[in-house]
């Protein structure tokens, strides 16, 4: 498996693979009810601008993805009521990060995660992930890799925690 840059060649793969996603966690690419067309995972997955996209690759093969972007607004916003401050433009989230459910539990998403965070620190950012409390397995595999909760808000999908990297 390695990790490289994203390639537009590697979106039809992408949308394939959220289908694959989708099957097995129905909410997931949110919101859940967008449908399951590749139309409605192809504006997910490009409706914002990424400053770094990387995908994961077994057998040239795609499977998984991750993205670094601006913090969308309600995480600003929690930041914000929270007293929490960061320098402008320094803040970075991770975002859209998926894996074919087929490697569940390969190092695949620890390999993406921690690519992006070191594109992020090397460029003087500070990398920041919003979880759901409802994933326990993924808040263990970013407390695993340095994060650390700083903040939390209720979200249209129950509790979300705000965790940065703090290593």
């Amino acid at each position: 498996m390695k990790i490289v840059s994203y390639q537009s060649e590697h979106l039809i793969e992408l949308l394939s693979l959220l289908t694959e996603v989708r099957g097995t966690y129905p909410v997931y690419p949110p919101p859940a009810s967008a449908g399951n067309t590749a139309e409605s995972f192809r504006e997910w997955l490009q409706n914002e601008e990424g400053v770094v996209r990387k995908v994961a690759l077994s057998d040239e093969k795609v499977v998984g993805h991750g993205m670094l972007s601006k913090p969308h607004d309600y995480i600003v916003d929690c930041l914000e009521v929270n007293g929490i401050n960061f320098a402008p433009g320094v803040l970075v989230e991770i975002g859209k990060l998926f894996v074919s459910p087929s490697i569940s539990h390969s190092g695949t998403g620890t390999a993406l995660i921690k690519e992006l965070v070191q594109f992020a620190t090397e460029n003087q950012m500070v990398p920041i992930s919003c979880i759901l409390e409802d994933s326990p397995e993924s808040l263990a595999l970013h407390r695993k890799l340095g994060f650390e909760i700083i903040a939390s808000f209720d979200g249209i999908s129950g509790v979300n925690h705000l965790l940065t990297y703090s290593r």
